[in-house]
């Protein structure tokens, strides 16, 4: 049959198994329809192999020809012969393959990643140790780093699948700027040049930043707030430990809550009611001018604690504002201990508000 989208679309799958459907203009080239999908197929040698293509939809039957023709043009009974591309032929049918399925931002960044290593050779030439020492150009920049390393991860991952190399030169390589975490606070530093690039990001992850940064809080906790939650105090009553839960509110967050834009129910949210959810893409675009060590936004939480332990704020005050249900007032002792400590929490987040303003001021 000739196959075209209509034809695709108006194939129904067999009730179990699958059945392959082949084209009309390329022998060999067609598409396997069962239950769960649609992939495009080629069956090549005399003992009639079958190699996946990709997904209908996903892969359109345009692409899907090409990749096709390129593979029965390139193999060989006795071995298949893998294209010599050169790394800038191979980038671009990258970048193309993904126009369709990525946002613009994302191909520009892949774009501008990518050119970064300036490869002339063919991709199957191309060895690990070149790849680790073009790396270390950005050593001092390891949020860039850790990023042109995974978008060239993600190129060989996608050749491999092609049959466009023989080998992953990256397969088991770890993040040349990795770190581990459960122990990883910002120095002072670090903590002044992520506040500072909050305050020039917009709505509304930079808000969140300063917020996770002025409070302490867990991030689920501060975007499920609501409006009715804002007052003298900061009401959370959707929290991990599933304890209702505030803390005063001290100027500086105060000024961060009164800038956001005035929309219900949550403060944290676009257009829809339900709270901001894309966290990824934000921290890759938040992070990627920032010269500071690889981090989590939990480790700001984690960098609150410790800033609290260097200004001499008692730990239970410290674990009242955090919220810790195991902590130095836990099991009985929290039972009968019903003392909400507001003005200890006050007086200890009004001293880590007077830490941060010093350590943002020019002088600081």
């Amino acid at each position: 049959m000739r196959l075209t989208d209509l034809s695709i679309q108006s194939l129904k799958p067999p009730p179990t198994g699958r059945k392959t459907y082949f084209d009309d203009r390329i022998g060999g080239f067609g598409i396997r329809v069962s239950q769960r999908s649609k992939s495009f197929v080629v069956v090549y040698g005399q003992s009639r192999k079958l190699k996946t293509l990709g997904k209908y939809p996903a892969l359109s039957l345009k692409d899907a020809r090409k990749e096709a023709q390129l593979f029965l043009l390139t193999y060989s009974p006795l071995k298949l012969q893998i294209p010599k591309l050169t790394y800038s032929e191979a980038t671009q049918r990258f970048l193309d393959d993904n126009r369709d399925r990525l946002k613009t931002q994302s191909i520009e960044d892949y774009s501008r990643h990518l050119a970064f290593y300036g490869f002339t050779k063919p991709i199957n030439q191309i060895t690990r140790i070149e790849i680790l020492d073009r790396l270390k150009v950005l050593a001092n920049q390891p949020v860039t780093q850790n990023h042109t390393f995974d978008t060239l991860v993600n190129f060989f991952n996608w050749a491999l699948r092609r049959d466009l190399i023989e080998r992953h030169p990256l397969q088991g390589e770890r993040k040349p700027a990795l770190k581990h975490h459960r122990e990883h606070t910002l120095s002072a530093n670090e903590l002044k040049a992520v506040y500072q690039r909050a305050e020039q990001y917009p709505f509304p992850y930079g808000h969140i930043v300063q917020l996770l940064i002025l409070t302490g809080q867990r991030r689920s906790e501060i975007l499920h707030l609501r409006r009715e939650n804002v007052g003298e105090t900061l009401q959370f009553l959707d929290t991990k430990n599933r304890t209702d839960h505030e803390i005063p509110l001290m100027p500086m967050a105060k000024a961060v809550i009164d800038s956001i834009p005035h929309r219900k129910p949550f403060l944290f949210q676009n257009t829809k009611p339900v709270p901001f959810s894309a966290f990824s893409k934000a921290k890759i675009n938040f992070d990627e001018p920032l010269q500071v060590t690889p981090y989590r936004l939990h480790d700001l939480r984690r960098t609150f604690s410790s800033n609290m332990a260097m200004l001499n704020v008692p730990l239970h005050v410290t674990e009242r504002i955090l919220n810790h249900k195991s902590g130095t007032i836990s099991g009985v002792s929290a039972i009968y201990n019903r003392y909400s400590y507001i003005q200890e929490m006050k007086t200890a987040l009004e001293t880590h508000e007077q830490y941060l303003a010093k350590i943002l001021s020019p002088m600081g």
